[in-house]
């Protein structure tokens, strides 16, 4: 299936996110992404939305998205390479 677009939207803006605080932590490392990289990038975005606070992962830390225990791993019901497709898409449009 495709993505729909206003998915397409939300991955963008959870990227610029993520994309911001791996900046913010690391200024003057250049960011050049690999497949393997945007699988993992969403793979913290999916973790930081759906894991409970209680998760040893946030220790003290507040989570970077809004918690949703419904949150898909793979939107819109994607397969692999439906998701990476989308995943390339979205980081080209994410500033």
């Amino acid at each position: 299936m495709k993505i729909k677009p206003n998915t397409l939207t939300d991955m963008v803006s959870r990227l610029n996110v993520t994309l911001k605080h791996l900046r913010e932590r690391n200024p003057n490392r250049c960011y050049v992404l690999s497949v393997g990289d945007l699988r993992d990038l969403w793979h913290f975005i999916y973790a930081e939305t759906t894991y409970d606070i209680s998760h040893p992962r946030f220790n003290g830390r507040e989570r970077a998205f809004t918690y949703d225990p419904t949150f898909p791993l793979y939107p819109d019901g994607t397969n692999d390479t439906t998701m990476l497709t989308a995943l390339k898409a979205a980081y080209q449009l994410a500033s």
